[in-house]
């Protein structure tokens, strides 16, 4: 049992982290009507988001 639980949460976490998608260095995304741009550096993440609201 130890070692299906510590299976099931490992195949989860590798789930988690295969569906991040990579920022393209210094690439503009629109985001509910704002700019963003991308650090010039590499290696950065795109995360999801689910509060679609902008401050300012």
């Amino acid at each position: 049992m130890k070692y299906l639980t510590i299976t099931l949460v490992a195949a989860f976490l590798v789930g988690c982290a295969s569906t991040m998608t990579t920022a393209g260095v210094g690439q503009t995304y629109n985001h509910v009507g704002a700019k963003v741009t991308s650090p010039n550096e590499p290696n950065w993440y795109l995360m999801k988001h689910t509060d679609p609201s902008v401050s300012v």
